[in-house]
Formats: structure tokens, sequence, C-alpha cells
């Protein structure tokens, strides 16, 4: 801002005023934006990915749509599923106050709990008697030996030092009964069984609820069926299941019934096969994986061939094309072989 260079269109006195204005509307202006509760607690059952959140046209609702699927959608890698978010907030909250509802006996709850802070209190104030008497001793047992030196010195005689000596030794011997007193004090609080007294009092109380869910950040948005879109090749069918049992090559594995497979669309690098086998068994190890297959289902040696997916549908072919492991077999014809390239 340059002054003096214009004729002013308004008075400085105005100008402020205006400035004053406006920083109190800044100050004083409430965001639209919706609150998400469930922000960053949704995740994908298939490929265990965030699920994020589109906003309608109209700006009014939001939908739900996998991140990973956003992302990568042209690969098949998961499906979308796409639903109102609103739906999904309202069950989690219908199941939050219906877990609420069963605590109904909370002064029951806070007595016991108050009871149990107390004795906690209460230890803890032993153990700082304890700590004062320890350091009682050592203080008594240094003076004492601090005073068998003035004596070797000359500076007391030896009447004084076993005055000394014997006056310390009972606050010495007090302090050790005293220490002994409140260990064992101490062990009947413990042998009360704090905690364990904490929960026979809650069984007593006259609700019990028992979660049969493990607590989990995942929402299984299939099980509360909230619509997600079946794999349109699955043809709604379970997959079969197998784990790896060799990594023979960057092409060929051996599942745990000695099958060998071939994996379909990819072509062994011999300069970096240590490091493709390296990534197959980093991402396949201890994993649950299943097959689909292309039109064409074995290779000229009679093998087998695939397309290898674990179990959250990571697709194991597409990522080592991905990752720069492997090359794209271009001598034969597949569904994904233009993907493949493009990868």
């Amino acid at each position: 801002m340059a002054y003096n260079t214009h004729e002013p269109i308004i008075d400085m006195k105005t100008y402020e005023l205006v400035q004053n204005i406006h920083e109190k509307n800044k100050l004083n202006h409430k965001s639209n934006e919706r609150k998400i509760l469930l922000k960053g607690f949704i995740f994908c059952e298939e490929c265990g990915h965030t699920i994020g959140l589109n906003q309608s046209r109209d700006k009014k609702r939001y939908y739900t749509v996998c991140n990973h699927y956003r992302k990568y959608s042209r690969y098949n890698f998961c499906s979308s599923h796409s639903m109102r978010y609103d739906f999904i907030e309202q069950a989690v909250l219908s199941d939050v106050k219906k877990m609420c509802k069963k605590t109904i006996n909370t002064q029951k709850l806070e007595d016991i709990m108050k009871n149990n802070t107390a004795k906690i209190k209460l230890i803890n104030s032993i153990d700082k008697r304890i700590s004062q008497a320890r350091k009682n001793i050592d203080d008594n047992t240094n003076h004492i030996h601090n005073s068998y030196l003035d004596k070797l010195k000359g500076v007391i005689t030896l009447e004084m030092y076993q005055e000394i000596a014997d006056k310390l030794s009972v606050e010495i011997n007090t302090s050790q009964i005293l220490i002994r007193e409140l260990e064992e004090e101490k062990k009947n609080l413990a042998d009360n069984k704090i905690n364990k007294n904490f929960e026979e009092k809650i069984k007593e109380l006259p609700y019990r609820f028992i979660d049969t869910h493990k607590l989990d950040k995942k929402i299984d948005v299939k099980k509360l069926q909230y619509g997600s879109k079946i794999d349109a090749e699955s043809n709604g069918q379970r997959e079969d299941f197998f784990t790896v049992k060799e990594i023979i090559s960057p092409e060929l594995i051996k599942l745990n019934n000695d099958l060998v497979i071939r994996l379909t669309g990819i072509k062994q690098n011999p300069a970096i096969n240590e490091q493709a086998i390296e990534f197959l068994n980093k991402k396949l190890k201890g994993k649950r994986v299943f097959l689909r297959h292309d039109e064409v289902k074995y290779d000229a040696d009679n093998r087998l061939t695939a397309y290898l997916y674990l179990e959250n549908k990571t697709f194991i072919n597409a990522h080592l094309l991905k990752e720069k492991l492997v090359n794209v077999d271009n001598s034969l014809d597949f569904k994904y072989k233009s993907k493949f390239q493009a990868l």
C-alpha cells in the first residue's frame, strides 16, 4: 500500500472502521461444511483400503467409494461400494445408542470406580512413606559413618560417638519396622486384588453386556447389507483358496496342493528375477490366494495359467508389472493385455 500518491476516495477514519468490521466478520464466519463422524474409520472389505466420499451435485448428500477403486478402477482391482454415507452413519449411531442404553445403573458403577480409585491412592501414599523411611535409614547410616570418621580424627570422643551411634541405630531400627508394617499393609491391599474386585463388582450389577463382535475400526460394508457390488467375474460363487508353497520363478508358483501354475500375461526379466521373487515372497507368505483364468487355460507346456489374487483381491500379476519386476508377455493374447501394457 502506497500512501499520499493519490487523492483518497474515503477518509482514513472510515477506512479503518470498514477494516475492523471486515475482521469481525471473518472471526464470526461459521463454516457450513458438514462434520463427517466416521471419516477415516471405514475400510473396504475387499482390498483393505480406505473408503472415501463423493458429494452429490446439489452438495446435500455424500456417497461412499473405495479409494483404491477410484484410483485404479480400469485395472479391475476392486469395486466401488457406492451408497449413501448418511445410511452408514445412522446405522452405526443406532448401534452405539443401543449399547449405551444397556448401562442402566450408572450410580453403582461410579461408586465402584471411586472405591477403586481410593485404594490406588492409598497404595501410592504407602509407597511414598516407604521411600521416605528408606531415605531416613540411608541418612542415619551416613551420619554414623561420618561420626566414626570424626572420632578417628579426634573431633569427638569415643563416648560421644557411642551416644550418636546408639541414638541413630534406634532411629534406623524404627524406620525398618515401619517399612515392614507399611509393606504388609500394601500387601494386604494388593491381596484384595483391586482390579479383580472391580470386575467382580461389575458382574454383580443388574446388567451385563458382552459384545460378540471384536472391536475393529473396519466396518464390514457387505455384512451390514449395504448393497456392495458383487465382482462381475465371480458370478456370486465362493472362491477356492490356496496357500503358496514355493515361488519357483516370477512366472511359476507352486500351490499347497503341489499344483504349479503360470501367471498369465507376464514374462520374467532374468536381470531382476531375485527382486521379483523376493517381492512375491513378501506379498504371498502366509496369505490365502485364489485363481481366475483367461479363455486359454494352459500354456504350450500344458501348465495351468491363471491370474493370481490375494484374498483381499490384490491382483498379483498386475502388481508385478506395476513394480517393473517383470515384462508383459506380448507373445500371447489375453484379456488384460492392453491394461498390462499400460502399467
